[in-house]
C-alpha cells in the first residue's frame, strides 16, 4: 500500500519551523538597529499550539496537534525547545503524544535536532532503504539565506532493494532548503503575508547498477511552506515522492521503475491560541 509524505515530513514542517526561542525576546540585536518592524514569522512560546488539518492525494483528511511543552538547557551542545506533537483521525481532542522533538534558535535561524529525522526518515526507508544517519543538529529555516544545503549524504555502492529489484547505487542524498520570498495566501478566510521556504530532497542522477546494465536514479519531492509573522507556519503543501530508475545495455535505454512511492499531502493551519489577525 503506498504511503503518504505526511507520514515522513509533514511533522517536520508543521512543527520544526515554527517559532523563535522564547530567550530571543530579551536579546539586543544590533542587524535590527532598533527596526519594530522586524518580523518574527517563526514565534511560538511554551504553552501555544496549532492545530494542522492535513489531507492526502486520496482525500484522506486527519489532524496534527502540535505544542510547545518545555526547554531543555543543554540539548547537545544547544538550548533546545520541546515540541510534542498528537495525531488524531477526527477534529477532536488529541490525547496520546505521538512524538517529542528537539528544535533550536539563534537569530533569524532555526535548528532541529538529529533525533528528529532518524524517526521520521522510517517511512521512505520503509520503501527504499538509503542507509541514511543523522547526528547533532541541522539548519532548517534561514530568513536571510537564499539557499542552503540542509543535510548531504554519500552513498557508495549502497544496496537498495525496491520490489521484486535488487540493486546498487552511487551518488549523493541531498536536503536543500530555499527562501522563496513573500506570497500572499488566504487562511480560515484571511489573506496574510506569508513568507515561503522551499526545500528538495532526493537523489539526481545517481549511479545504478543492476547485474550487467547500468543507469541513473532520480528520487525527488518538493516542499512549500508558509509562514505569518507573529503565528508561523499556516500552510505546508508536499509533492509526492518519485523514483525513476533508467537503466541502459546495448545502446538502449530502458525504465525499470517510474512510479509515485510516497503520495502527496497539504497541511493547513486550522485552530491556534496565537491571534490570527494582519
Amino acid at each position: 500500500m503506498k504511503k503518504y509524505i505526511n507520514l515522513f515530513f509533514v511533522l517536520f514542517l508543521t512543527s520544526s519551523l515554527l517559532f523563535v526561542s522564547c530567550s530571543d525576546d530579551d536579546d539586543d540585536n544590533d542587524d535590527d538597529g532598533g527596526n519594530t518592524d522586524v518580523k518574527n514569522y517563526y514565534y511560538m512560546s511554551e504553552g501555544s499550539y496549532r492545530i494542522m488539518m492535513n489531507e492526502d492525494s486520496d482525500n484522506k483528511t486527519t489532524y496534527d496537534s502540535v505544542a510547545v511543552t518545555g526547554i531543555e538547557a543543554d540539548k547537545d551542545g544547544k538550548e533546545a525547545v520541546v515540541m510534542s506533537s498528537f495525531t488524531s483521525d477526527t477534529d477532536g481532542s488529541f490525547s496520546d503524544v505521538s512524538t517529542n522533538n528537539y528544535y533550536s534558535a539563534d537569530g533569524k535561524k532555526l535548528y532541529v535536532h538529529a533525533d528528529f529525522f532518524s524517526a521520521q526518515m522510517q517511512a521512505i526507508s520503509d520503501i527504499v532503504d538509503l542507509g541514511l544517519t543523522f547526528e547533532n543538529w541541522y539548519l532548517v529555516a534561514d530568513e536571510d539565506g537564499s539557499s542552503w544545503n540542509i543535510y548531504t549524504k554519500a552513498l557508495t555502492d549502497q544496496v537498495v532493494n525496491y520490489d521484486i529489484f535488487s540493486f546498487t547505487i552511487t551518488g549523493n542524498f541531498t536536503i536543500q532548503g530555499t527562501n522563496g520570498g513573500t506570497e500572499t495566501i488566504t487562511v480560515n478566510g484571511k489573506d496574510h503575508e506569508a513568507l515561503k521556504m522551499n526545500f528538495s530532497l532526493g537523489m539526481k542522477d545517481a549511479d545504478v547498477s543492476l547485474a550487467t546494465a547500468d543507469g541513473k536514479l532520480n528520487l525527488n519531492t518538493e516542499i512549500t511552506n508558509y509562514f505569518v509573522d507573529g503565528i508561523g507556519i499556516v500552510k505546508t503543501k508536499t509533492s509526492a515522492a518519485h523514483l525513476k530508475v533508467e537503466l541502459s545495455a546495448l545502446g538502449q535505454t530502458q525504465e525499470l521503475i517510474n512510479e509515485e512511492i510516497l503520495g502527496g499531502s497539504t497541511s493547513t493551519l486550522i485552530r491556534t491560541n496565537l491571534p490570527m489577525t494582519e
